[in-house]
């Protein structure tokens, strides 16, 4: 009997066979073999949206002939694709494209590559559970209504924002970080003042005491401090102090926490965070004496659980019980509640031998690549410190007054360290703050040696960095785990971005296209910016797989308010993509008028021909930098100084963000006008700094060598 286990990846297929032997073929389909078609809507929406695909092409071809060569001869066709909806909905298109009609077909799932799981995977097969690719596949069909039909409305609508592309779950995303960048922009810092008091015990010590409550004046500060003197003693309203104070670890990984910290602390984006944990995942090369050897390090780590399977506690209990430094008397043997949107379909992400020192991380080094390498680090003591006991601190409380304020003093002193002593060789300040505080008696009065007032301003929120974006997305239901990847090298610029954010040091800030995406969106579709319509939506989705939904019934409830921007988009023939935009007819003209070209009125009917007119006039005209002299402009009755760097070619992304850096800021082309950068300051002195700055780079230091560079004359319209 031929059989034929089927994976998604080829790295999956050597670690699985270094310990599966002869038992069975395994080859790799991929990932999906069929999709939705690129250039059309796809979906029936007069037969219960009914969808339409097609085999995806890749390099070795046509990926469905690919995968049913492969598995032509089988009698027996396991599909072990990925444990979630994604990988369910491509072990349904393997057996409906793929699999021979005749064969006996199985669907299997592990969270882990080593041979117990997989044998008793395979072992155990059920059928496909077509609910759960129904859920999937009315992701893909609501996601394709939506940035088929919106994508072409922000594309080609004149008053809209020429914007590529709109996505349910990555224009959430962009509004994320376009309502963090208003709210910086809009902070206003607020300063208040903190007092503090030195006091003595009678054992002429001091410890410090914080009081109550915040003072918005300076003077008021003073006269409380004046206040303090006077009365001149504290009394000790009550002193309570516990022994074993407990301070519990942190669960282990689910996939956002873990793009979090590896942004966070390994400068890892979440792409690369994940693009390492799949191979920690499918299995990395370890030297074993002659032979390399294929292992997995980790279970799969596109989840939301923070779950431990028993087996998983009792293999951190050996862990524990092998290591000198530790024992087995740390061992705790956690569970932890799930959070409210997690759909908890397998454990959260760990070590998959954590008791073998072989596999320990310090046991690694020399054989795994080092980001590799403090990936599998970062999730091995995030484990392993979150099954054992707690640090044990002795907590003093000290609650204390005066005729006319009442303080507070907080002292700590650490006991036991419990998973500290793991997890500290990651966060180093993870604790309390030890600080040694007497403990004296209810009642007891103590003198004041000082008081003093300690200034604070507050701050504005902080940009989103990657991580912390995920983490935002997760906590508001918008998106999976599976998506959150993706949807950032969506928004940002790059070579598989639309630019609707950029990298400002490792945080995020919203481009003129991204805010301007976003305003129009919500003045016109605002389901789509919608924090909780997003978030309903995975709800769902969990509701078909939970089969108290259906395809049909989703998709219908969802079309209603889409319905309205399709007619639109279908009148005016832009879901056809057969017309060019606005921009580029925008950008047509501006080129006629630069070449003294008529262009022929057919043309701008045309993508196709708007296209060709546009590389014939491209082709004509030399790649130019404009900078304008310093001039006066009034903006909102305030006198400014201010140049424009116009330019008549699209820069590389690398200079947009240089002169974002700067401070200058884009100012999209309008009929007449090219594009530009403009800077504006009060003082004068600094305009003048950086336009000098700018005229030696393109002038002297040719940054941009293919582009000519003039100055100008002051522009006629400010």
């Amino acid at each position: 009997m031929n059989q034929v286990l089927v994976v998604e990846s080829g790295a999956k297929t050597r670690t699985i066979r270094s310990f599966l032997g002869g038992e069975m073929d395994v080859v790799a389909c991929g990932g999906h073999i069929v999709d939705l078609p690129s250039n059309e809507l796809a979906i029936d929406l007069d037969n219960d949206f009914a969808f339409t695909t097609e085999p995806l092409k890749r390099q070795n071809g046509d990926a469905v002939e690919s995968i049913r060569s492969k598995i032509a001869n089988a009698d027996v066709v396991y599909l072990a694709t990925d444990p979630d909806r994604e990988g369910e909905a491509i072990a349904a298109d393997l057996r409906d494209h793929a699999v021979p009609a005749d064969c006996e077909v199985h669907r299997i799932e592990f969270n882990a590559i080593v041979y117990p799981v997989v044998k008793d995977a395979i072992e155990n097969p059920r059928e496909i559970n077509e609910n759960r690719v129904q859920a999937q596949r009315a992701r893909r069909s609501l996601d394709r209504l939506i940035g088929f039909i919106l994508s072409s409305i922000t594309k080609y609508d004149p008053t809209g924002p020429r914007a590529p592309s709109v996505g349910r779950v990555q224009s959430p995303a962009i509004r994320l970080i376009v309502d963090r960048e208003r709210e910086i922009e809009a902070f206003e810092p607020r300063q208040y003042w903190t007092l503090h008091a030195q006091l003595s015990t009678t054992d002429d010590e001091t410890f410090e005491a914080t009081l109550d409550g915040e003072w918005a004046e300076f003077d008021t500060a003073k006269t409380a401090i004046s206040d303090l003197n006077d009365d001149g003693t504290f009394t000790i309203d009550a002193s309570d102090v516990n022994p074993e104070d407990e301070q519990n670890p942190l669960p282990p990984y689910t996939t956002d926490a873990l793009q979090n910290d590896a942004d966070f602390l390994l400068n890892f984006d979440p792409e690369r965070t994940m693009k390492l944990a799949q191979r920690l995942y499918e299995g990395v090369e370890l030297d074993d004496g002659d032979d390399a050897d294929t292992t997995a390090l980790i279970t799969y780590m596109r989840t939301d659980s923070t779950r431990i399977s028993p087996s998983a506690l009792n293999l951190a209990k050996d862990a524990l019980s092998q290591r000198e430094d530790l024992g087995e008397d740390m061992y705790k043997g956690r569970t932890w509640e799930l959070g409210d949107n997690a759909q908890d379909a397998h454990e959260a992400i760990r070590p998959t031998h954590p008791e073998n020192p072989d596999l320990w991380p310090e046991n690694l080094e020399g054989e795994l690549d080092e980001p590799v390498l403090e990936l599998y680090t970062l999730i091995y003591k995030r484990f392993l410190a979150s099954q054992m006991v707690p640090a044990i601190y002795e907590t003093t409380t000290l609650k204390l007054s005066t005729q006319t304020h009442t303080a507070e003093a907080i002292g700590h002193q650490l006991q036991s360290p419990g998973f500290l002593t793991v997890w500290r060789d990651i966060r180093p300040d993870h604790g309390w703050d030890e600080i040694e505080l007497p403990a004296p008696e209810a009642g007891t009065s103590l003198p004041l040696n000082r008081a003093w007032p300690e200034p604070h301003t507050t701050q504005p929120p902080p940009r989103y960095r990657e991580g912390s974006l995920v983490s935002e997305l997760k906590d508001r239901g918008i998106g999976r785990p599976s998506t959150y990847g993706d949807i950032l090298t969506k928004i940002k610029r790059g070579p598989n971005g639309f630019g609707y954010a950029r990298k400002s040091g490792k945080t995020l800030q919203p481009t003129e296209k991204g805010a301007n995406l976003i305003d129009y969106l919500d003045d016109n579709y605002p389901e789509v910016v919608d924090y909780e319509y997003t978030a309903k939506m995975e709800t769902d989705l969990d509701n078909i797989e939970a089969a108290t939904l259906t395809y049909a019934e989703f998709l219908t409830n969802e079309f209603t308010w889409l319905n309205h921007p399709y007619q639109r988009a279908t009148t005016e023939g832009w879901l056809t993509s057969t017309k060019p935009t606005p921009a580029q007819i925008e950008f047509l003209q501006s080129l006629a008028d630069e070449t003294n070209t008529e262009i022929p009125e057919d043309v701008l009917e045309s993508k196709t021909k708007v296209s060709n007119w546009l590389e014939r006039l491209q082709s004509e005209i030399e790649p130019e930098l404009t900078l304008t002299p310093i001039y006066d402009a009034e903006v909102g009755g305030v006198q400014v100084n201010r140049f424009r760097l116009s330019f008549n070619e699209p820069l590389p992304d690398d200079e947009y963000d240089y002169l974002s850096d700067l401070g200058l800021k884009y100012k999209r082309g309008r009929k007449g006008q090219r594009p530009a950068f403009q800077y504006q300051r009060q003082d004068h002195h600094d305009v003048e700094q950086i336009r000098q700055k700018l005229r030696t780079r393109y002038e002297f230091d040719r940054e941009l060598p293919d582009f000519e560079f003039t100055e100008s004359a002051i522009p006629s319209s400010n």
